[in-house]
């Protein structure tokens, strides 16, 4: 016997459905819910509770022999679907290359030396005493004399060709045409390495797209579309408010979206943070072209939806506990 009954069935929910076709709190479709579909529950828009991972109503899901139910959240604001076409957990990172330069790192460095021991006052004074070695390497008589100032100080050693040390400091002049730095790479045979790496600046937030094509068997299922589609829009569009004479002077947010997964064993799919929904579309034409029931109803209706969470991922949603990546530590594997 599966966990929803004889046949995968569930008759809690069947019962409710029949019993409150029309009621707004609670549609699905079809009528008779699969044993295996994903549940969207709408909530009023606060800021405080969407900081803590993965949505926080999860554990009122009720897990039978390791699958969830949503018997626990079919009294909300919900809408209960069929599994939609696809089911895809995509994560994206900002990592962007650019080119290091040995005068800012060895400026970096030294602050990040001022943390083992140094003082933060010193820091303007190593800064003021870069950009005069740049002067006086670059305006002053001793030109040889500055561009060692500046290597002795800054990169630790002495510059035994000045005529390199030269190419290097004029090449990174935000002054310099691009034309005589590349003369100088012709006359000098060289040219300078951009030393490129990465810099990691952050995580996306996830976006996922659903789709599902519905399709009515009698004019209670087309209703039940058309309550959906309603809900649906309800949720996601704003109200409107006014102020003491200007009609409709704000926007109240949206109501944000949980997604649960119902009849699988969640630890084996995609889990969802609280979202937003930013795209809406509704084909009355799915199947390829639009096709009328009796009453002039649509025959089948494709809705498709994109959203957006409202928090950016990261590895102590995955089992790393607070504190517990050192520097040097890489993470081999999943953390069980």
């Amino acid at each position: 016997m599966g966990i929803f009954g004889s046949k995968f069935q569930r008759p809690e929910v069947f019962e409710r459905a029949k019993a409150s076709e029309n009621e707004t709190s609670y549609q699905s479709f079809p009528a008779q819910p699969h044993p295996h579909g994903i549940l969207m529950v709408f909530n009023k828009y606060d800021y405080k509770n969407y900081s803590n991972g993965f949505n926080q109503r999860r554990e009122t899901l009720v897990t039978r022999n390791g699958r969830a139910s949503g018997v626990g959240l079919r009294s909300s604001n919900a809408i209960e679907l069929p599994f939609p076409k696809q089911l895809v957990d995509a994560t994206n990172l900002r990592i962007n290359g650019f080119e290091r330069d040995p005068f800012t790192e060895a400026i970096a460095n030294k602050i990040k030396s001022f943390s083992e021991g140094g003082s933060v006052e010193d820091i303007p004074g190593m800064l003021q005493g870069l950009g005069a070695s740049m002067s006086a390497a670059l305006t002053g008589g001793n030109f040889g004399g500055g561009l060692n100032d500046i290597a002795s100080k800054f990169l630790g050693t002495d510059l035994k060709d000045i005529a390199s040390g030269a190419q290097y400091l004029l090449r990174n002049n935000p002054l310099m045409d691009g034309n005589i730095s590349k003369t100088i790479d012709t006359v000098t045979n060289q040219t300078l390495n951009p030393r490129e790496t990465l810099a990691f600046e952050g995580v996306d937030l996830r976006s996922h797209q659903f789709s599902w094509e519905l399709f009515p068997s009698n004019q209670t299922d087309s209703e039940r579309i058309r309550n959906i589609v309603k809900m649906i829009k309800r949720n996601s569009l704003p109200t409107v408010t006014s102020l003491a004479g200007i009609p409709k002077a704000y926007l109240q947010y949206p109501s944000t979206v949980d997604m649960y997964l119902l009849g699988v064993n969640e630890e084996h799919y995609i889990k969802y943070k609280t979202s937003m929904v930013t795209e809406f579309s509704v084909d009355y034409g799915a199947g390829g072209g639009v096709a009328i029931m009796k009453g002039g109803k649509p025959a089948g209706v494709q809705i498709s939806m994109t959203m957006q969470e409202l928090e950016a991922e990261n590895a102590h949603d995955y089992g790393v506990a607070d504190n517990a990546i050192q520097e040097g530590t890489i993470l081999d594997g999943w953390n069980e």
